[in-house]
């Protein structure tokens, strides 16, 4: 390793201080060397968002739960021509990097550099990064071209449904309450009520 670059174990805190102000904007390659010069430790949750490195909230218990139940739920029902990743270092897009709690595609894909458009099917669970997931994630999944964009709350397990992607966002967003079923567009068989999940 570089001796020049040192390897912080302690979480960094975010700051505020350039609200307002522009900002350096980070290629995916740049991020990318970042990563393998050890600059981010393993802890660090960070995203590349529109060229800008962004802090993942931390996971609760109730996050967690949730993300168990449905990874026990796919592993169970999905057909065997459809595979998934959970939390994949998705390199979306020209100045993204995201990592959705699911990710579905074909089986025989990589994850890692599938095309938006490609994507069956990505959903994340949130808790506290509710209002990112609903705004900033909403117009990036949307600009990349994936059709269905799920974000479930945590808490609650109310579903908020993307589809109709545009380049302004999602045109079709509707909430589906944890009691009715959910069925995604592209995955054949994948109908699944979340008051229903068990471990």
């Amino acid at each position: 390793m570089n001796e020049h670059v040192r390897h912080i174990s302690e979480p960094r805190t975010p700051t505020q201080a350039a609200e307002g102000l522009p900002r350096w904007r980070w290629t995916l390659d740049e991020f990318e060397r970042f990563i393998d010069l050890g600059i981010f430790s393993e802890g660090d949750r960070v995203e590349l968002i529109g060229g800008e490195i962004v802090p993942m909230s931390p996971k609760g218990n109730q996050h967690e739960a949730m993300r168990q139940r449905l990874h026990g739920w796919l592993r169970r029902n999905l057909r065997d021509d459809i595979d998934y990743q959970i939390e994949p270092g998705w390199r979306a897009g020209a100045g993204h990097y995201v990592e959705p709690d699911f990710l579905l595609h074909a089986r025989g894909t990589r994850a890692s550099d599938l095309p938006g458009s490609d994507a069956l099917l990505v959903i994340e669970v949130s808790d506290a990064s509710l209002s990112f997931d609903l705004s900033s994630k909403n117009v990036i999944y949307a600009s990349l071209g994936v059709e269905e964009y799920w974000v479930i709350e945590a808490r609650t397990g109310t579903t908020h449904v993307h589809r109709a992607p545009g380049a302004e966002g999602y045109g079709d967003i509707r909430k589906v309450p944890d009691t009715e079923p959910l069925t995604a567009l592209r995955v054949s068989g994948l109908t699944l009520t979340l008051a229903n999940l068990s471990l």
